[in-house]
């Protein structure tokens, strides 16, 4: 195909898109396994960890939601590339042409929002309170990022709390 054509890119480059609101997404799975590894890494506790986000035998107390951009500064897509490697019979990078292959990338600066939700009376048999829960969480998204689990070279993962008793 040319490059020209608007065909010619990448589309399953690892990107879960909502068909509905028509945007990129993390799913709940993939920030539920951050935060679960981050925890784990914060506490050291690994019955708590199961308690709270699930075992194999089992499912966790904490219910985590997609997340969804909410806001940007430079656009919510670009295009990025995935630059080609030699031939083994080339003899220097002249003889080279190469044609970068284009895929859709989320811009960085990109905000993702998701939310957690538990029931503190399904807490309580983890033996643990809502407000040293949030501490451990907020430490684990605050850990994560500092080891680039979660934003790496391209941003940052940040957070902010909110509460809802419905």
């Amino acid at each position: 195909m040319p490059a020209e054509d608007p065909l010619y890119f990448i589309t399953e480059a690892g990107m879960a898109w909502n068909p509905i609101l028509d945007v990129p997404i993390i799913p709940s799975g993939a920030v539920k396994g951050i935060l679960r590894n981050a925890f784990y890494g914060v506490t050291n506790d690994g019955n708590l960890t199961d308690c709270l986000f699930g075992s194999a035998g089992s499912a966790g107390m904490l219910t985590i939601f997609d997340a969804y951009p909410t806001s940007s500064d430079r656009g919510l897509l670009t295009a990025d590339i995935i630059n080609p490697h030699y031939r083994p019979n080339v003899r220097d990078e002249y003889e080279v042409m190469p044609v970068p292959v284009k895929f859709l990338a989320v811009n960085p600066g990109v905000t993702f929002t998701t939310f957690i939700a538990f029931n503190q009376d399904e807490l309580n048999r983890c033996n643990v309170k809502a407000p040293e829960l949030l501490k451990l969480l907020l430490a684990a998204v605050v850990f994560s990022g500092k080891m680039g689990w979660a934003g790496g070279p391209r941003g940052d993962m940040g957070s902010s709390r909110s509460r809802s008793t419905s």
